[in-house]
């Protein structure tokens, strides 16, 4: 388990989540890796996510960030949560048996050798969100409102065939094969039963070289997999079958790609955010019955709640310090000006106070606090510091009373935390967020999933009386704070998303007294972790995990060689590697490769080249050659911010090439050599924040890519084979790129055995 200095509570809780992990997914897959899985902890990015890959050996990245909002909200610890999905990939990836396993034993981790990786997505990712799932607990996606909304909405619409998610694309759901993949084998369970999955996953780990997709399940069901989806549509059509209760949602305004944060002014301003998928979303504006309006463009997930005049408070994703992507807060006017008033803040959500002041909702290193700030951005005083074991969805704040939502030993809580002192309002098991006030501090409203569906509900505080005022069809999704008896509200749908108006009715659909409350106790403590910690070396992970041979005879010419590379848990260090001998002309050769930090790389090479041969004794032999020796240093350094970079960098090359005359024994030599400044500016899309030595950010859906040196013609074929990574596989469809590492890096690193 790999932390920074400033983890290490959450090192010590994640590290005993894992080792209760790790015997029930290795007893579930009938499989244990023969190394240690690599574990880094980072704090440098607001979002939650995670990530795991086999190659080029078992590791895991996990963001300490809980979430506060979709489908991963759930009554359930976060870092529970995202190590059993990513320890479930790292087992079912690293499984393998007959040839495959084979292969492993003698040329290592070889891509080849891990068939359950070589498979479609929606497979390896259903099978993790199936694993992460328990009915009896209600854990997990499967067990999730956001998930069974999601599928009533692909179900009315029209289920997606089995062409469509296995081709993945661009396309409606997004996360497509986290929803189509767990579903799909829950429907293998139901009706074929638990060893139907064990008897899937076993047969695929078997194969080599040959992947077959539609009839792999035969062997599990008797039925190809074309044969299945058929079952598997009927079987969602009748668990998803559409409520014939009426539906009282809204008139929807907009329908787009993505909206999200939608704001209800109290002149009855429109404030929301709106993206199209291929350009930066846009802040909309639309003032009583004129249309939208563009006021500028904005940053993916930020989120907004209405300031004083007319302008909103922004909560907008940026590049710290050019590793860490976190939460900054802005004002923003009606003509588009924004003023920053916090730096590298974290405030991820923030309302304003009678006073001038703003009450902000920060997470650093997984722990969230609730902080007063000056109508400059300047910390003031801390309000609530949540308990350890306890996150926090959601703000709101009128005059001077201010409310969360928290989740804390499986109860879902809403919280009065004025002037520092808690008083819980109402406490259950149903999910909360997106808290918002009513015309008063004496009523709450707030989206919870009461009866498996999320709709708006509100407490009124004098009378302890719950009252739900929607009838959503799939779940709502954000609510803007009502206005009179209007608000703003997105709903969950099968293609994209829509910002509705809703009016509220007379009276409620349903009321129900909240129960007497308590304050949720603290979850039960972890047991302690055997194991001593050590200052991080990266030489635990960085020998090489795999070789492959190279030949070459052409010419005359007979060489013989290997390939190898490596990198450390942190991905700090990379380096590939790849001798030869040429045995005729006894010539050592190849090529080597080391990047640090992505931004420092030095390159070496030494190739051999048949200029001319002829026949004697009846072989060829080789008459001239030539020895071309090369070397490259290049070091970047930069400055970053999302969708614009700047780049300086020093770099220094070296070239000799001798012709070498067999017969004669004579070698003219020829040099050069440079050494260049690199400057470079450039703008990018959102999330693309790499220079072109960073080989840290990639799109999780191809190949990663790695720098490697110009390959000989003799070790071609090699380089090819092993400077191709296969996609790290995240808990969430929307990983966002950012220099994760970093924030190991800003503070003396600690390594803890498990």
């Amino acid at each position: 388990m790999h932390f920074a200095e400033h983890n290490r509570s959450q090192a010590g809780l994640a590290a005993a989540v894992a080792e209760r992990v790790y015997p029930r997914i290795t007893g579930m897959l009938a499989w244990q890796p023969r190394s240690r899985t690599h574990v880094v902890l980072l704090d440098s990015a607001d979002f939650s996510n995670g990530l795991a890959s086999p190659l080029p050996f078992n590791y895991s990245w996990i963001f300490l960030s809980p979430p506060d909002e979709g489908e991963l909200l759930q009554n359930r610890d976060w870092l529970e949560l995202v190590l059993t999905h990513e320890f479930f990939h790292i087992v079912h990836l690293d499984k393998a048996r007959g040839m495959p396993l084979a292969v492993r034993n003698v040329l290592g981790r070889f891509w080849p050798t891990f068939p359950n990786a070589l498979q479609p997505h929606w497979i390896i990712e259903g099978l993790a969100v199936y694993a992460e799932s328990d009915a009896a607990s209600g854990y997990g996606r499967l067990e999730h409102s956001h998930f069974e909304g999601m599928m009533r909405a692909e179900n009315a619409r029209g289920l997606r065939s089995l062409g469509e998610v296995n081709a993945e694309g661009r396309g409606f759901p997004l996360n497509r094969d986290y929803l189509y993949g767990s579903y799909f084998f829950a429907f293998l369970r139901e009706r074929y039963g638990e060893k139907a999955i064990v008897d899937f996953i076993e047969s695929y780990s078997g194969k080599f070289l040959w992947f077959p997709v539609d009839s792999n399940p035969v062997r599990a069901t008797g039925k190809p997999m074309h044969a299945l989806w058929v079952e598997y549509h009927d079987w969602l059509r009748a668990r998803f079958a559409s409520p014939a209760a009426p539906v009282e949602e809204g008139e929807v305004l907009v329908r787009a790609f993505s909206l999200f944060s939608p704001v209800l002014a109290q002149g009855g301003t429109r404030w929301y955010v709106q993206a199209d998928g291929y350009t930066r979303p846009k802040l909309m504006r639309q003032a009583g019955s004129a249309p939208p309006e563009a006021v500028r463009e904005v940053e993916q997930d930020t989120r907004l709640t209405a300031a004083s005049g007319d302008s909103v408070l922004a909560s907008e994703l940026d590049l710290c310090r050019n590793h860490n992507l976190l939460y900054d807060l802005y004002e923003v006017s009606a003509n588009g000006k924004r003023k920053r008033l916090t730096d590298c803040g974290r405030s991820r959500f923030a309302a304003p106070l009678d006073d001038g002041r703003i009450a902000a909702l920060r997470v650093s290193a997984g722990e969230a606090d609730v902080v007063v700030l000056d109508p400059r951005g300047a910390l003031e005083r801390t309000l609530y510091r949540a308990a350890q074991g306890e996150s926090l969805s959601g703000l709101a704040a009128k005059a001077a009373t201010v409310v969360v939502t928290s989740l804390r030993d499986g109860r879902w809580s809403l919280l009065d935390i004025t002037g520092g002192k808690v008083s819980v309002l109402l406490s259950d098991p149903a999910i909360k967020h997106s808290p918002r006030f009513g015309d008063t501090p004496d009523e709450i409203f707030f989206i919870a999933d009461y009866g498996k569906v999320y709709n708006v509900w509100s407490l009124e505080r004098a009378s302890g009386t719950l009252s739900r005022w929607t009838r959503a069809q799939n779940g709502v999704k954000e609510i803007s704070g009502p206005v009179g008896d209007e608000l703003l509200l997105t709903t969950i749908e099968a293609d994209g998303d829509a910002l509705r108006l809703y009016r509220l009715p007379d009276a409620p659909f349903e009321q129900r007294e909240a129960l007497a409350q308590e304050a949720p106790s603290a979850p039960p403590a972890e047991a302690a972790v055997a194991g001593a910690d050590r200052p991080y070396s990266p030489w635990s992970s960085l020998r090489p995990r795999t070789w492959l041979p190279q030949l070459e005879i052409a010419d005359g010419a007979f060489a013989v060689g290997a390939v190898t590379y490596g990198q450390d848990a942190l991905d700090l260090h990379e380096y590939f590697v790849a001798p030869m001998y040429e045995i005729t002309q006894r010539q050592l050769l190849g090529s080597a490769a080391y990047v640090y930090e992505g931004r420092h790389s030095l390159l070496v090479n030494r190739t051999m080249t048949v200029k001319a041969s002829e026949t004697r004794n009846g072989s060829r032999e080789i008459t001239t050659y030539s020895i071309k020796e090369n070397a490259q240093w290049v070091s970047t350094w930069r400055h970053l911010v999302l969708n614009r970079r700047f780049y300086w960098g020093l770099g220094a090359a070296l070239e000799q090439e001798k012709l070498r005359f067999v017969d004669d024994g004579t070698s003219p030599v020829q040099n050069e050599g440079s050494t260049p400044l690199i400057p470079e500016t450039s703008t990018a899309p959102t999330g693309e924040v790499t220079s072109r030595w960073d080989t840290r950010c990639w799109p999780c859906a191809g190949t990663r890519p790695t720098v490697s040196p110009a390959p000989s013609r003799s070790s071609s074929a090699a380089a090819a084979l092993t400077t191709g990574f296969p996609c790290r596989y995240s808990i969430s469809a929307n990983l966002r790129c950012a220099a994760t590492p970093a924030a190991s890096r800003c503070s003396p690193g600690t390594a803890l055995a498990w």
